[in-house]
């Protein structure tokens, strides 16, 4: 029963950096592989606070992918799947009150045509202007939200 516990845990997290990165690639050092697991990022000083959280499979990111303020609070959260941008982002205060957040489409970035979909810019402030490319709606309801 204990190795069946060790069996279903997964890797522990390592830092982001100890990784080798080849484009938007990541490899393990030890095997020159696509790495997989979890990977975290600091702040430099002391006592180390964490920066970035997020998953790799196959290399590239997967999963939500979180950054914090200096003092733990989170910043941001996007969702990638296989390696790509996809579904709800979410940007906050120091607060913790939500500054803005949209949703992406599968195969969609603020630089391309969005293959017919249509990315929605949600904003909690009136003055923000939404990326070039991209048009500001009222927010309505709730959108996805990350690990909802």
């Amino acid at each position: 029963m204990f190795l069946g516990a060790i069996g279903c845990s997964g890797p522990n997290p390592r830092p982001k950096d100890d990784l080798v990165r080849q484009g938007s690639l990541y490899l393990s050092p030890e095997t020159l592989e696509p790495y997989s697991g979890p990977v975290f990022t600091t702040f430099q000083g002391s006592p180390p606070r964490i920066e970035q959280r997020v998953s790799l499979r196959d290399g590239h990111y997967e999963g939500p992918f979180e950054w914090y303020f200096g003092k733990g609070q989170l910043s941001l959260c996007e969702l990638y799947r296989n390696g790509q941008k996809e579904g709800p982002y979410e940007w906050y205060f120091e607060s913790g009150r939500i500054y803005s957040s949209w949703f992406q489409p599968s195969g969609c970035d603020s630089t391309n045509a969005c293959n017919r979909a249509v990315i929605v810019w949600f904003s909690l402030m009136s003055s923000d202007s939404p990326p070039r490319g991209l048009r500001q709606v009222p927010r309505r309801g709730n959108i996805p939200r990350m690990g909802a």
